[in-house]
């Protein structure tokens, strides 16, 4: 018995970012763009949790929990799965 697999029309799935990705993608760009306009980094190079916390409007313990959980393996979402009590 063989399985044959579907014929591909060549279109890739579209990719979808969802409002929250799209602000954070916004401040880095308006960051990126503030600091060329005055040729000079907002934060020093060697502050990068300061950097990042400035640029992705999140908090820098927000991103040292991500940094944390991402040295122990791949990130995940939070389940969206719900206990019924």
């Amino acid at each position: 018995m063989t399985t044959s697999l579907p014929a591909s029309s060549g279109r890739k799935k579209p990719f979808i970012i969802h409002k929250q990705a799209r602000e954070m993608a916004r401040n880095v760009l308006q960051m990126c763009v503030e600091e060329k306009k005055e040729n000079k980094f907002a934060f020093p190079v060697n502050n990068a949790l300061d950097r990042a916390a400035r640029y992705t409007g999140l908090t820098k313990r927000t991103l040292s929990r991500i940094q944390t959980e991402a040295k122990n393996g791949p990130l995940h979402s939070p389940s969206k799965k719900r206990e019924i009590v």
